[in-house]
């Protein structure tokens, strides 16, 4: 199952205030090739959500969910700022 950390929950909340996104908008994290690269979405059916104090932020469909299985998103403070990384 994948983890999000509360730290990870919160800057991607503060990332969507940011970009001033509409309440039904995410993060979704999308598979490319070999890589995971997020993207702005809606939530479907079947995703599984990730939420930060009310507000849903991350949503991961099936296969993305099982290629980060036993992961955990987590941020890691760069010289750039924070920064969304895996675990």
């Amino acid at each position: 199952m994948v983890t999000v950390t509360d730290a990870a929950g919160a800057h991607m909340a503060q990332l969507l205030t940011q970009v001033d996104a509409q309440d039904d908008l995410v993060i979704r994290l999308v598979l490319d090739e070999h890589d995971i690269v997020p993207t702005m979405d809606q939530a479907r059916a079947g995703d599984t959500a990730f939420s930060y104090e009310g507000r849903t932020v991350l949503v991961l469909d099936a296969l993305v969910v099982q290629t980060m299985a036993e992961q955990t998103l987590d941020v890691q403070d760069t010289e750039d700022g924070l920064k969304i990384v895996l675990r």
